[in-house]
């Protein structure tokens, strides 16, 4: 007061955060690897998120894919919870792609010509265990018939490629 006199007392401030995260998804491509999988974590596609205090949490709704998800395109939920509680979601678009070929397994074989100089094979006789990180759809080969003029032209060997 004017006379110089004082006084004090104790008040309870009470701080509170009640704006939400900025939650900012990012589009993403993924590529299956050799097991046929690929994976994401949130700080991968929510890296642009921030808020005015501190995020302690990202979360995906889903973060592995696999061969069933190859050739489309996702949407992945990202929610950023901050420390007070406070929560935001946005969505990502997550492109799946299986680049990886099949891996090409095959075995010799011996075709003997019939009666009628004749003689063929399907894919799977020369088949020896192809893989591929998904699956191996259809098998075929560049050639599967053969005959007496085969002889001639190869010496008693002639090759015959699997395609995958």
């Amino acid at each position: 007061d004017s006379s110089g006199n004082s006084s004090s007392a104790a008040a309870l401030v009470t701080v509170i955060d009640t704006l939400k995260p900025v939650t900012i998804a990012v589009d993403t491509v993924l590529y299956l690897d050799s097991n046929g999988i690929a994976g994401i974590t949130a700080p991968q596609i929510g890296y642009l998120s921030f808020d005015n205090c501190h995020i302690s949490s990202l979360s995906l709704s889903d973060s592995t894919f696999d061969c069933n998800d190859a050739g489309d395109t996702m949407v992945v939920v990202l929610t950023a919870v901050d420390s007070s509680g406070n929560s935001d979601s946005d969505t990502s678009w997550i492109a799946v792609f299986d680049t990886l070929s099949p891996i090409v397994n095959t075995q010799n074989i011996t075709v003997y010509l019939d009666a009628l100089g004749n003689a063929s094979i399907i894919s799977n006789d020369v088949n020896n265990t192809s893989t591929d990180n998904c699956s191996i759809v259809s098998l075929s080969l560049n050639d599967s018939t053969f005959d007496c003029s085969d002889l001639m032209k190869y010496p008693l060997i002639r090759s015959s490629r699997l395609r995958l």
